[in-house]
């Protein structure tokens, strides 16, 4: 079982929360890819927990072709629990454009003390919410962001 995640007992399927630290070999960019991945497949609603304050700092498109977004698509129930941390796509103008989130047919993200910037793409750079999908938002903010949209935050219809 990967470090920072807290489950149930072996076999059974059990919602887990994953701590993401800042840094480190299980933190950052990989870290929270990694979380993210671990949620969506293991079937059950899961809590990814941030470390407070910190800012996360996305360099690549961590999503299938055509759907540019610096993390894996949500594709299942989770919640980001951000105490206040920062997810953002570097602003250096050598990163590749892409939105920051994709919640994807099925999936239902809620963010709780989480801010979205720097995300760029042609359309929901923020957060991009396919139809048949749901998002959350509690004390969470979606700013500076850019789109030819200029959605910060689009929600496709079914």
């Amino acid at each position: 079982m990967a470090a920072g995640l807290v489950a149930g007992a072996q076999g059974t399927a059990h919602a887990a929360t994953i701590f993401v630290p800042c840094f480190g070999p299980n933190g950052g960019e990989a870290g929270l890819v990694n979380a993210i991945n671990t949620a969506n497949g293991n079937g059950v609603a899961d809590t990814i927990v941030l470390s407070p304050l910190c800012t996360y700092t996305l360099n690549n498109d961590n999503n299938a072709p055509g759907s540019p977004s610096g993390l894996p698509a949500v594709s299942t129930k989770i919640t980001i629990t951000g105490n206040g941390a920062t997810i953002r796509r570097d602003p250096d103008p050598d990163t590749p454009d892409f939105r920051v989130l994709l919640v994807s047919s099925g999936g239902d993200l809620t963010l709780t003390g989480v801010t979205v910037r720097n995300g760029r793409t042609a359309f929901g750079a923020g957060i991009a919410v396919a139809g048949g999908a749901a998002l959350t938002l509690n004390n969470s903010v979606i700013r500076n962001n850019t789109a030819s949209d200029p959605a910060q935050v689009l929600v496709l219809h079914s």
